[in-house]
């Protein structure tokens, strides 16, 4: 019944290849008169061996004489079929899969299928199925496993897929049988142009065989026979009618808005008008995306998921006005607007973040004026003159000490230091990894972080100390053990910062040389 349904399906595809409308990435049962030798597959007709075996053998066939069998002895598994380079276009549109499976056996992970697409040295999973440790099939629904089916050890079990690269979905059918979820594609990304592939479009590319991931150990064993991928439809397998759900994903621009009508959803060959709204002042330099143009109303028929944006600047010929914004200078901090204006004065619409900093000893108290907030940065949109000011007053928060017995909470820590506190760390060996810390003492109230006991504090493994703007601190009392050089403590704009009573030995793994 197989030849019967080959022989037909390959002069099908034969036919077909006289336009441009069929597209095969490959299609094969492993025959000799297919150009398989027997034995590695390596190197052979697009296919590679990274890791673990993968062998043209005649030890389990679905049809013809000989089949692809797939093995990892305790080792990782990495097999690819690549039908088209990632500097290429591949294959888009509605694209079929269909395989034969004969699953063996399994110790910690299965052998997972995997759809790729390729560009510019990077690899996406466009489907997903994992023949899994505990009897089930799973197809992945974005990053969800789904139970689809189960599976028999040597027992041949087929598996088909619809790609729709239109919606970004696949369904599954399993011995013909077609499950009723429309299936995420697995990974969520943006192709970038690669040689003649063009950026935005996803494609598939390949086919990728291993356990889940690359580099997972496991001990596998499964033969696959009668695998094809194209764009010619399964004829037996019925997956129903594709979705004529299209997008429209818009990016709305720097100033001004853009308004859709009607509203989603979209469909295929249906008319919609964007609507793009500019403050006074300002012009539509020209339709970004998947439209073009430069004026305000822009009808178009939707035909494939889309997007849009518009490029708005100023008007030369009709300029908005500008205003003033105006920075009160506080006596223990500073405050910066960004982007910078030389006099201060800013277009109508522009959007101004407005950055608060604060001198030791001092606390924020939040931004006054015409903003409001406590948050050290706030961006606004001018509208007319602003004032910015920053309020800020003396910390007088009463001093403690802390002592603190584990990683978790000497971190903790850290962070909510005020001036004059001391932190002091428990007698013990603690690996606390990078630490960052930016809290700050002053003159009168210094910050000291110290060890209960000098030298009965070991700090080891990859313990770094990154101090950062901060000064009247003293690091005390610690006996440093790090792994290797690259740790240790590290000072970033910082004074009057001392580091004493502190014991140094690292172990070097390397040569510098």
């Amino acid at each position: 019944m197989f030849c019967l349904r080959f022989f037909t399906t390959l002069f099908i595809f034969f036919l077909l290849t006289s336009n441009s409308f069929s597209q095969t990435a490959i299609q094969t049962s492993f025959e000799t008169a297919q150009g398989y030798a027997a034995g590695n597959i390596h190197t052979q007709n697009g296919w590679t061996v990274s890791s673990g075996s993968a062998q043209v053998s005649s030890a389990k066939v679905h049809s013809g004489a000989q089949s692809l069998n797939l093995s990892a002895p305790a080792s990782a598994l990495l097999v690819n079929h690549v039908g088209y380079a990632g500097n290429v276009p591949g294959i888009t549109g509605e694209v079929y899969a269909d395989m034969w499976v004969n699953p063996g056996s399994f110790v910690t992970r299965g052998i997972s299928v995997n759809g790729m697409d390729l560009y510019g040295g990077s690899s996406k999973r466009i489907f997903v199925i994992e023949f899994a440790t505990d009897g089930n099939i799973k197809a992945y629904n974005g990053s969800s496993a789904v139970n689809v089916s189960t599976w028999t050890t040597n027992t041949w079990v087929r598996i088909s897929l619809k790609m729709d690269f239109a919606t970004e979905k696949y369904k599954v059918a399993v011995n013909a049988v077609t499950i009723a979820t429309d299936f995420a594609f697995r990974e969520a990304y943006t192709p970038t142009a690669s040689g003649t592939r063009a950026a935005t479009t996803k494609e598939f590319h390949s086919l990728r065989f291993n356990h889940l991931a690359d580099a997972t150990i496991a001990t596998t064993d499964a033969s696959f026979d009668d695998l094809y991928v194209g764009t010619t439809a399964i004829a037996d397998v019925a997956f129903g009618a594709s979705s004529n759900i299209r997008t429209v994903t818009v990016t709305q621009p720097e100033y001004g808005s853009i308004a859709l009508s009607p509203a989603a959803p979209y469909v295929i060959g249906q008319s919609i008008t964007a609507t793009l709204t500019v403050p006074q002042g300002y012009t539509n330099n020209g339709w970004t995306g998947d439209l073009s143009g430069t004026e305000l109303v822009k009808p178009f028929t939707i035909a494939t998921n889309m997007t849009i944006s518009a490029e708005v600047g100023i008007d030369v010929n009709n300029p908005p006005p500008k205003f003033l914004v105006s920075v009160v200078a506080p006596a223990n901090g500073t405050i910066t607007l960004s982007p910078v204006s030389a006099d201060n004065r800013y277009y109508k619409e522009t959007k101004v973040t407005a950055s608060a900093s604060v001198s030791s000893c001092y606390q924020f108290d939040g931004l006054g004026g015409g903003l409001s907030g406590t948050a050290l940065s706030n961006t606004f949109t001018v509208k007319n003159d602003t004032l910015v000011v920053a309020n800020i007053s003396l910390n007088n928060t009463v001093a403690v000490k802390r002592t603190t017995n584990s990683v978790a909470s000497f971190k903790a820590a850290l962070n909510i230091m005020n001036p004059g506190d001391t932190l002091e760390l428990d007698n013990g060996t603690y690996d606390l990894s990078s630490v960052t810390v930016t809290r700050s003492g002053c003159e009168l109230r210094p910050i000291v972080i110290m060890a209960k006991n000098k030298g009965q504090v070991i700090l080891n493994g990859a313990t770094t100390f990154v101090f950062r703007n901060m000064e009247y601190t003293t690091l005390k009392g610690f006996k440093f053990r790090s792994s290797n050089i690259g740790t240790g403590i590290k000072l970033e704009n910082c004074k009057k910062f001392r580091v004493t009573e502190n014991d140094f030995s690292y172990t070097e793994s390397s040569s510098c040389t």
